[in-house]
This record gives structure tokens, sequence and C-alpha cells, in this order.
């Protein structure tokens, strides 16, 4: 079922948008490389995740942070949120962006965020994804986080809450054609996380959240 979603979202996404930064009026502005970066660095995540995924969510977040990535690279926008994580004393400012997008039977929210990114390797110190809706089999929004910190990676899972509020879509999506039953538009929305993950294999509950904060963002309409 997920496919009525994912196949209209990537075809409004194939042949578009400029190699250039976009300037819409919210948020702070990727340089070209890092927007290249962005979506070659979270394809590799969403890669991983279906290799190494164990339910068919992670499939689904997979799909769904290769759109989004996309989104980042042609609109060149993002924020900062402050993320509790595993393993970490004090909150990590990580940049993020939002996605939400819906059709007749589903609707799905999405937040991707990450720290340090290494233009030239196409690597992150931390990578984070969490997703509600969009045909997930659960009802609590499912996380991912990539933590590169180590000697070796460590890829966290778990379930929680994802919050969207306050959305103010007001700019259309640069390089992208709306249609009648497509449309793509930018702006803010603010967000708020929690969750619980565990290591690979099981482990200790761990805490992972942030409070909500207004970051940029993409609303997907398909009718």
């Amino acid at each position: 079922m997920r496919l009525r979603l994912l196949i209209p979202l990537a075809a409004l996404l194939v042949g578009c948008g400029s190699d250039e930064p976009t300037r819409p009026p919210f948020g702070a502005e990727l340089t070209v490389a890092e927007q290249v970066a962005v979506e070659a660095t979270f394809g590799r995540f969403a890669n991983l995740l279906d290799t190494a995924g164990t339910t068919p969510d992670d499939s689904v977040l997979a799909d769904f942070t290769r759109v989004a990535s996309r989104l980042v690279r042609l609109q060149g926008r993002y924020d900062l949120i402050a993320v509790l994580l595993p393993g970490s004393a004090t909150r990590v400012p990580m940049r993020a962006v939002a996605v939400t997008s819906s059709d007749p039977i589903s609707s799905a929210k999405l937040v991707l965020a990450w720290e340090d990114l290494n233009v030239a390797t196409f690597q992150a110190k931390r990578l984070l994804v969490m997703q509600s809706g969009g045909f997930l089999s659960f009802l609590t929004a499912q996380v991912r986080y990539l933590d590169m910190t180590g000697a070796t990676p460590v890829l966290y899972a778990g379930g929680g809450k994802l919050t969207f509020t306050a959305p103010s879509f007001t700019n259309s999506c640069a390089g992208l054609s709306n249609t009648a039953t497509e449309t793509c538009r930018v702006g803010k929305v603010t967000v708020a996380g929690e969750a619980q993950v565990t290591p690979p294999g099981g482990g200790a509950l761990t805490r992972l959240n942030w409070a909500p904060t207004a970051i940029s963002g993409f609303e997907l309409k398909l009718q």
C-alpha cells in the first residue's frame, strides 16, 4: 500500500530542481556542496536501513528518507534542534528539516537531522530519522539513530511520539511544478520528538527527545 503514496512523491521530484541554493524567507542556507552531501549521506543511511533493518518499517523509513533528502537538496534550507541522544551527556545541536505529506488514505510526518556533515566523504557524526504515518505498521512514531562518533557505527531503533504544530507553508517549492493533484510548499512547522531506543541486539532502553522547535519544512499534498 505504501507505493500509492511513494510513487507520486518520487514522480513529483524526478528531474526537478537546481544546483544553486534557493532563498525562501525562512531557515539557514546550505551551501551547494552541503545540499549535494545531505542527499548522498541520507541515501547511504536509507540503504543501511534497507539492508540492516529488522522490520518492514525500516524499508518505509528508507523510502521516505530518500524523498525527504531530495527535497533538502532542492530547497537548501535547515534549522537547528537540540537533541538528547544516547551516550551524550548534553543535548546535541543537530541541523534538521521537517516533511509532511498526505493523500486520501494516509499521511506521513518526518524529521531528518544530522550533525557535522562531511561534504567530501558524505558522512556525518550523527544521523536521525523519525517518522509517523505513511503506512508504518506501528501506531507510535518510528525512529532510527545512527551514531558514528565511536570506532564502530551504532544503529539505534525504537519508537515514540512525533508532533507537528503551527504549520505555516507559504511558498511554492523551488524547481517543482504544482498541479491540480500534487503540490509542494515550503515554510516552517514546530516539531517535537520523544522516543525510547535500543542498540542492535537489544539492551537497556535509552531516551531520545527534543523540545518543540520551529524548523524549516515542506508540505506535500497528493489528492
